[in-house]
């Protein structure tokens, strides 16, 4: 049964995945300075990620990286 959840888990972060490849987002554009300024708050801050995990694709897209 975990076999099976596991295997079902991953096929559908899987298709997430492949459907927000095929849907593209546009980058986020900031001026020099704000990016800075971004830079400077996000500074202490580490993100971990799984390809298929749907918060880690909705997190990239919306970071747009």
């Amino acid at each position: 049964m975990k076999l099976l959840l596991k295997a079902f888990r991953n096929g559908l972060g899987a298709i997430i995945a492949f459907v927000s490849w095929v849907i593209p987002v546009s980058k986020v554009k900031r001026t020099v300075k704000q990016q800075k300024e971004i830079d400077a708050q996000t500074e202490n801050i580490e993100l971990y990620q799984f390809f298929g995990c749907p918060f880690c694709i909705k997190t990239r897209r919306l970071s747009g990286t």
